[in-house]
């Protein structure tokens, strides 16, 4: 169970999450957490913010990373 902590900007539209820089799923992810069911130990994952025009920010971290 991954989860980070929220941006908090008024134009946000969602969140990428990438796992060895591959996406985890298409489209946005709203919240701010994830379940990998498929979790295998020594994954890589980056999160990046995405804005109303599209504007993606630089990867972030990981509060927690739960298995």
């Amino acid at each position: 169970f991954l989860t980070w902590k929220p941006n908090e900007e008024a134009d946000l539209t969602g969140y990428r999450l990438f796992q060895d820089g591959a996406p985890v799923q298409d489209g946005l992810l709203k919240g701010n957490s994830f379940f990998d069911s498929g979790y295998r130990e020594g994954v890589r994952y980056t999160i990046t913010a995405v804005d109303e025009f599209g504007n993606e920010s630089g990867p972030g971290t990981f509060d927690k990373i739960r298995v």
